[in-house]
């Protein structure tokens, strides 16, 4: 199975607010997951980032403005979120069919556990991932999957995080009102918590 933390955007532009999972009956340990991976991601791609081709390092500097027209809305809640991502992915199984992320911005994708190989279908390419390896690519453009890398394994725990694109390019929801906002996150929250996550 897999679940979704962070903070979405829907492709209509009808809804940005944190996702169910983030904010449903277990918001709780959401929180607490999220805030594990913002963490991990940081300590990881702030030595990964500077191996990568300039253009990349600039696209990830790039996001810095986002997230400030981010934190106009949310306040002090996008601290739970990595500087380079917005959403975050966790699942304990394969995606075993191509496919892209049409509204994913360059994603980084966190192995644990088994190694798997990550297929670039479109290179017709495997690479082979082991615990703790971090792959970054474009999934929005380019066709992937993964599969097991043994035939014994048939589970693995892995997160991919990315920043939303309509975020990225600040594009304001079509019906963001007070009572929309007033679900998601209370007004007088200072610290970096969920509505009703601490309760």
């Amino acid at each position: 199975g897999n679940f979704e933390l962070g903070i979405y955007h829907s492709q209509g532009n009808s809804y940005l607010g944190f996702t169910k999972d983030t904010k449903g009956a277990h918001r709780e340990e959401a929180v607490k997951l999220l805030d594990w991976a913002r963490q991990h991601s940081k300590d990881f791609l702030l030595t990964t980032k500077t191996l990568l081709p300039e253009q990349w390092q600039h696209n990830m500097d790039s996001q810095k403005a986002p997230m400030e027209w981010l934190h106009r809305y949310f306040g002090n809640q996008t601290h739970l979120l990595c500087p380079w991502w917005t959403t975050t992915t966790f699942f304990d199984s394969f995606t075993g069919f191509p496919h892209t992320d049409p509204d994913h911005q360059p994603s980084f994708l966190f192995n644990f556990g088994a190694p798997c190989h990550l297929v670039l279908h479109d290179y017709n390419i495997k690479v082979h991932l082991d615990h703790l390896d971090i792959a970054i690519f474009n999934t929005n453009t380019v066709r992937h999957s993964t599969q097991a890398a043994d035939n014994d394994n048939t589970e693995r725990w892995a997160f991919s995080a990315f920043f939303r694109s309509r975020i990225y390019a600040e594009k304001g929801p079509s019906q963001l009102g007070e009572q929309l906002l007033g679900t998601v996150l209370d007004p007088n929250i200072t610290t970096t918590r969920v509505r009703g996550a601490n309760k």
